[in-house]
């Protein structure tokens, strides 16, 4: 049965660790100790397995397809805090046979929004 047209919501807890900011910062070609948050940093969360899953249920039609990220764009509303819970809204939409998209909104504890997460993931045969 196609899944066009089918909507998933999920809402988890991350942590931006002091560590893996660092690493990531090394990893985009940042170095030193006072090497600034990326705002890349957040998309590394759309990995999370909770995020592979909900995606792999809006393409559960097209088993064998690959999710492959067409495009990506992070809105950096503040500055995100380190070491500290917040929580991430995604919602999922199929919106046709061969793309997902991926809406998410990064939250602090007092719930205010401190990015906005989009992706539009192509299901590649």
């Amino acid at each position: 049965m196609s899944q066009v047209g089918g909507v998933a919501h999920l809402a988890i807890e991350v942590i931006a660790q002091a560590d893996q900011v660092q690493a990531f910062a090394m990893a985009v070609g940042q170095s030193g100790e006072d090497a600034r948050l990326p705002t890349t940093f957040p998309i590394r969360w759309l990995t999370d397995p909770r995020i592979i899953a909900l995606i792999a249920g809006l393409a559960s039609d097209r088993p064998s397809a690959l999710p492959v990220h067409e495009l990506q764009t992070i809105t950096s509303i503040k500055s995100l805090p380190i070491g500290l819970p917040l929580t991430i809204q995604v919602e999922g939409r199929r919106t046709d046979d061969i793309h997902v998209t991926i809406d998410a909104t990064v939250e602090d504890q007092s719930g205010e929004p401190v990015a906005i997460l989009h992706s539009l993931l192509r299901l590649m045969a």
